[in-house]
């Protein structure tokens, strides 16, 4: 009998670590950082990533070195089609906002802790790999504190606006 137990729960919890899921619900969210990544291990991490760009293209945003709230930023072709890169340093964050438009992310290198706001907080573990979908809702995450985030979506961006939530901070847990 213990040994069908064993062999179930193992093999629940290989299929929750091949998604991608976290499997202990008490795990630690990653830790924000307390400065902004510099320009050059932006452009490193999003080379590792596999774009094509020059670092002089990339922006921050919001345009803050002081603090970890924000990321890096460039407008490339990825795949022939016009496309917004972003690069999130180890520990970055971006704050509770929303946009009018829905977006979808393909995130290439690292990985988030990613809140949506729907009726309450919605949790989700994001890794390299996988897609984001965002619709227009309130929304927020914090870059893996060792390998950052890197990922691009296929955009126009003249179209999209962006409103940040005074007074409405990071989730500290994971809902």
């Amino acid at each position: 009998m213990k040994k069908i137990f064993i062999l179930v729960f193992l093999s629940s919890a290989l299929s929750s670590f091949a998604m991608n899921e976290k499997v202990d619900s008490s795990c630690s969210l990653f830790v924000k950082a307390d400065k902004a990544a510099s320009k050059a291990s932006a452009f490193l991490a999003l080379k590792k990533a596999g774009y094509t760009l020059n670092e002089a293209d990339l922006v921050r945003k919001p345009n803050n070195t002081e603090t970890g709230a924000g990321f890096w930023d460039a407008m490339i072709y990825v795949k022939g089609k016009p496309s917004r890169v972003i690069c999130y340093g180890p520990g970055e964050y971006v704050n509770p906002h929303f946009h009018n438009e829905e977006e979808l992310f393909q995130t290439t290198l690292g990985g988030c802790d990613f809140w949506l706001l729907e009726k309450e907080w919605k949790y989700q573990s994001i890794r390299a790999g996988q897609e984001i979908r965002v619709p227009a809702i309130v929304h927020c995450l914090v870059a893996d504190d060792r390998e950052g985030l890197c990922m691009h979506v296929a955009r126009d961006d003249s179209t999209r606006s962006v409103e940040f939530i005074k007074d409405l901070e990071i989730p500290s847990e994971q809902n």
